[in-house]
């Protein structure tokens, strides 16, 4: 079967309306999935520091997979001494510069960037966090998924075989905001610019066998769940 899908996302520009309100007609649930750090191999980012110059350097995707570790929002909380997602969520959003002044938590994001431990990098927004990609296929083949549509915010449509893909495929997904959908659309996933979370979507009015820190860390969204369920709660 060959679907045919759109690059989707709620609307961005208010914080005001909910999530579920705004999916596509098929789906009914959605869960918020929030972007990994990553562990990069001890001395990588100084050295990654010297060579480019910068004090925050850019790590590659390619390198991230082939050596990047995810590290959970719960091991982030462990280490950082924060009690709630939320804190994490709005200090990834200030790091981006996403809010407006009145908005931003310096402090919230001071916290995370001192306590982190050595080698630890923030994930990337506008895109999928790559190393999250092989468990979102793992769930799709296991609700009988042999191929994923994708449709990214440039136009650029296509398939992936979730059998036989390669590392550069993977890389291409994670270039840019993208929808992906697996083949028997019961499961979407989704992102945007800006943001420390994607969306997954779905037909299934539950989504807690999919939603856990071994997996896929977040949370499934209610009526009343908004783009901006982080700030609501600061």
């Amino acid at each position: 079967m060959i679907i045919c899908i759109e690059y989707f996302y709620p609307e961005p520009s208010t914080f005001t309306s909910t999530i579920i309100g705004q999916l596509p007609d098929l789906y009914h649930s959605v869960a918020i999935v929030y972007s990994p750090f990553v562990q990069m191999p001890k001395g990588w980012v100084e050295q990654e520091q010297v060579r480019q110059g910068r004090e925050e350097p850019f790590i590659d995707n390619k390198d991230i997979l082939h050596y990047g570790k995810l590290v959970t929002w719960v091991e982030v909380k462990e280490q950082t001494g924060l009690t709630m997602d939320e804190q994490v969520s709005v200090a990834l959003r200030t790091f981006y510069g996403a809010l407006r002044t009145s908005s931003e938590r310096q402090d919230l994001l001071a916290t995370v960037q001192h306590s982190l431990e050595e080698d630890i990098i923030f994930p990337y927004e506008d895109s999928f966090p790559i190393l999250f990609l092989p468990a979102f296929f793992s769930m799709l083949k296991e609700v009988g998924c042999s191929k994923a549509y994708y449709s990214q915010l440039n136009v650029k449509k296509g398939a992936i075989d979730l059998d036989d893909y390669s590392d550069e495929e993977l890389i291409s997904l994670c270039e840019q905001p993208t929808t992906l959908i697996g083949d028997n659309e019961e499961f979407g996933l989704t992102c945007h610019f800006d943001c420390p979370f994607s969306l997954l979507f779905s037909t299934h009015a539950s989504l807690d066998k999919w939603i856990n820190p071994t997996s896929l860390e977040g949370f499934q969204c209610d009526e009343t769940t908004k783009l901006g369920w982080d700030l609501e709660a600061l």
